[in-house]
């Protein structure tokens, strides 16, 4: 199993819920001065950079991808530029370079910043914190403590499971890990959790 430390975590804008991969169309030129010979796509590093993506003129997102890559070969995952923006935390990845991905909704801020679509729980709350649906089944089943994570940047350190959903869980204790990058929740301290089953993992 590849060293989560390797591993990057990347996110597009998207239109639609759906489990297919981005890809953007590459100019001749830009593809020879760059060395760009596979399919891949433009996205930024962090959740809060999503709106960077989006052309003037272009339809709001409704929906996001956060992509788990883990780079193959040299050049997998590339510092990226736009000609006409000053923003300068654009990264191209090649296709073949993704382990999984999880599609789920989005809403846009009057100031153009994206948030995840608002639930019965609000994210940003200090004891509220993200997880993938099947941990908490898992953790139903079999007494196992919840894994989550407090920020989108962290879902790197997730296990997906495929058809799983994206979920939110409020809890009145947890216990951080050593790099304090994830949260080990029981069951017993969870106060409520929130599915968003308008989500969608894929493994690839």
């Amino acid at each position: 199993m590849t060293d989560q430390t390797q591993k990057r975590i990347v996110f597009v804008g998207r239109h639609t819920l759906t489990s297919t991969l981005p890809f953007s169309e590459v100019d001749e030129e830009t593809e020879k001065l760059k060395g760009i010979d596979f399919p891949g796509f433009e996205a930024v590093r962090t959740f809060d950079c999503l709106k960077e993506l989006q052309y003037p003129g272009e339809l709001t997102f409704t929906y996001a991808q956060v992509l788990i890559v883990t780079p193959v070969e040299y050049g997998d995952f590339r510092h990226w530029e736009r000609g006409y923006s000053d923003f300068r935390g654009y990264v191209f990845v090649a296709q073949r370079a993704v382990d999984w991905l999880l599609c789920f909704p989005v809403d846009q801020r009057q100031d153009g910043q994206y948030v995840p679509w608002k639930r019965r729980l609000p994210p940003d709350d200090d004891d509220v914190f993200f997880c993938l649906s099947g941990t908490i089944r898992s953790a139903a089943r079999t007494g196992a403590p919840i894994r989550a994570v407090p920020h989108l940047d962290k879902l790197k350190f997730l296990s997906p499971r495929p058809g799983g959903e994206l979920a939110l869980v409020r809890a009145s204790e947890w216990c951080w890990d050593e790099k304090r990058d994830t949260v080990s929740i029981l069951l017993q301290d969870v106060i409520e959790d929130d599915t968003i089953f308008a989500s969608e993992v894929r493994i690839f």
